[in-house]
């Protein structure tokens, strides 16, 4: 089954999601309102929203309810996107000029104020503390998370324990939610929430992992923004670890000086040494064996196409290439 077979089983929520999403960019602060569209329209594949609502058909949650939170998982989604490309000084997202390239960093760093407060707005839409009290910490773990990679940027001795330490908070926190809460909402037993959050927990280590190699393996065309974005920004990921722990002395040295000085140019030499310690391929059979956790955690789930869909929407973030 393919992201569009999979996206095709839940295309009227989505669309009524799209919907929602649109209704709750309005602003009377016109530039807000055009920033929030530029970003929302700038060609994902609303992956985390689809997510929340293959989950909700999987519980049994009624429609307007779980296309309301996919929206909000979407919003949420977008929010952390402007903000993060306001602190990485990025230049593209998505293959296009980034928000904050367009608008400037101060209106960027706002309109994704605006986001995440709208966000909130939606959540007392569906009247239910749990739900407020989990994504509350969600956005905080969010925002802990990108502190932490902060933190450790231009850093040359973070671990993989580090490392994984900040993708479970900065990326895994929203697979998490948008698996568990549709759940959460309609008082699933506490088994199937828990199995829900495993799986979205999972599945977004693994999701980050191949984002990861990608950033090392695919073009700028491929995959909207410029190859070693992250050496640039002197962020360690995983190729990178396991390319020192598997490469030589003077590997480790040319590795090192690269991330403590975020210099681009050296990614020839970079990609050289990935390539010739097999990193890549390791982190990809990392993000395999948390792939094959999140489908190990749907076994108590009931069968359905929607239960399918997850097991192969797992697969797909190992085998993409953007």
């Amino acid at each position: 089954m393919d992201f569009q077979a999979i996206r095709s089983l839940v295309i009227e929520d989505l669309e009524q999601t799209n919907t929602l999403i649109h209704t709750h960019l309005d602003s009377h602060v016109a530039v807000i309102k055009e920033i929030g569209h530029y970003i929302v329209d700038a060609g994902g594949k609303r992956s985390r929203a689809i997510l929340a609502l293959l989950s909700s058909r999987v519980c049994g949650l009624p429609q307007p309810k779980a296309a309301l939170f996919s929206a909000i998982i979407e919003l949420l989604h977008a929010a952390t996107l402007l903000h993060d490309d306001v602190v990485d000084g990025s230049e593209l997202r998505r293959g296009k000029p980034s928000a904050n390239m367009i608008y400037d960093n101060s209106a960027s760093v706002l309109a994704g104020d605006f986001l995440y407060s709208r966000t909130f707005e939606m959540m007392v839409e569906l009247n239910n503390m749990d739900l407020l009290k989990r994504l509350a910490i969600a956005t905080n773990t969010l925002a802990e998370g990108e502190m932490l990679q902060l933190q450790n940027c231009h850093k040359c001795d973070i671990t993989e324990a580090d490392y994984l330490k900040v993708i479970d908070c900065k990326t895994a926190t929203l697979f998490t939610v948008a698996a568990e809460i549709p759940a959460l909402l309609n008082s699933a037993p506490e088994p199937i929430q828990q199995a829900l959050e495993n799986y979205g927990h999972s599945l977004g280590i693994a999701f980050q992992l191949v984002d990861d190699v990608i950033d090392y393996t695919s073009n700028e065309a491929t995959m909207g923004k410029s190859q070693g974005d992250d050496l640039a920004e002197g962020k360690i990921t995983l190729p990178l670890i396991y390319a020192k722990a598997n490469g030589t002395t003077e590997d480790r040295k040319v590795i090192d000086e690269a991330i403590l000085h975020g210099d681009a140019t050296a990614l020839p030499k970079i990609l050289e040494i990935i390539q010739r310690t097999d990193s890549t391929n390791q982190v990809l059979n990392k993000a395999q064996f948390f792939v094959n956790q999140a489908k190990s955690a749907l076994a108590i789930l009931p069968e359905s196409r929607y239960t399918t869909a997850l097991a192969h929407f797992a697969d797909l973030a190992v085998s993409r290439s953007a």
